[in-house]
């Protein structure tokens, strides 16, 4: 579990929550559902997946409704697609994204409320407060649930796994040297072949991480990279990597929740990890065996899964 290693880098953790009149926040509560969500930005606006257990209790009527937001069932699950574009959420949630350490870890769905999870560094403290307060504060029964230290990845989401049992799901692969350009790719031109990464987003073409460097090779700021702390040699960048794109889009495609992925380099060895609704697992993993057959050069596996 590598995440152990970047586990409180990021040395702040907030957690907010706010209600929504939606009709699916509406139903869900309605029957006491927690889900949970994953948040897609997109160069339109965006939207939210949802994945929660299958109760089979939903009237006709609200079949109906749901319907209307891709409902896709399986035995175990239900998984809704909600397009936010043109929500003042999403416009908030871009907001509060836009400060270079935040990495949102979850959002989900209980008690009529949605809770948003995410952690920074300390040198965004006024950045983070500033946008929370811009962004969120006329939001229905908006709350800041907690503001302080960092409890850490594991313990964050060994949290959640408490309302919304979750996978952690470990995958290993080589890096084909082809896709090593050491004389032009500036993450590896800078950074070296040793680090790890968090993902902020993916809009499209462009992927934007939270990079902890272990190769000191940076020596000052440069344009196309933004110290979030220097001291600690941690930096906020775009990248592009055609595994990690695939996954997300299609995983987004299939309607499915995978929260955080943290990556790591260490010479040609590169890793992806990310928790999984164990509810959705076998979707999940249609999507990576799909992964594995397209990018055969890659020689991706899995690598470690757990409970969290």
């Amino acid at each position: 579990m590598f995440i152990k290693d970047i586990d409180t880098l990021l040395d702040r953790q907030c957690i907010i929550s706010f209600e929504s009149d939606s009709e699916i926040a509406k139903i869900l509560s309605a029957h006491q559902v927690v889900s949970i969500v994953r948040i897609r930005l997109s160069k339109t606006g965006g939207f939210a997946i949802y994945n929660f257990e299958n109760l089979n209790d939903f009237s006709k009527e609200e079949q109906k409704i749901l319907t209307k937001y891709k409902m896709k069932t399986t035995s175990e699950s239900v998984m809704l697609f909600s397009d936010l574009s043109g929500r003042k959420f999403i416009g908030a949630f871009k907001q509060l994204n836009g400060v270079s350490s935040v990495v949102i870890d979850a959002v989900f769905f209980m008690d009529s409320s949605y809770f948003l999870y995410f952690r920074y560094h300390h040198n965004d403290e006024a950045n983070v407060t500033s946008a929370i307060r811009d962004a969120f504060k006329d939001f229905k029964r908006f709350a800041v649930r907690y503001i302080g230290p960092n409890p850490g990845i594991v313990a964050t989401f060994s949290e959640i796994s408490q309302y919304i049992p979750l996978k952690y799901v470990e995958i290993s692969s080589s890096v084909p040297p082809s896709s090593i350009d050491i004389n032009s790719d500036p993450v590896i031109v800078n950074l070296g072949v040793s680090w790890y990464r968090e993902l902020k987003f993916l809009i499209e073409e462009e992927t934007r991480g939270v990079f902890y460097d272990n190769s000191q090779l940076l020596k000052g700021e440069k344009e196309w990279i933004h110290a979030i702390s220097p001291s600690q040699r941690i930096y906020e960048t775009t990248f592009m990597n055609p595994v990690v794109k695939f996954l997300i889009d299609e995983i987004s495609k299939e309607q499915v929740v995978s929260l955080g992925m943290p990556q790591k380099l260490s010479g040609k060895d590169f890793y992806i990890s990310t928790f999984v609704p164990d509810i959705t697992l076998p979707e999940f993993f249609t999507v990576f065996y799909r992964a594995v057959d397209k990018f055969k050069d890659w020689k991706l596996d899995v690598n470690q899964v757990d409970t969290v």
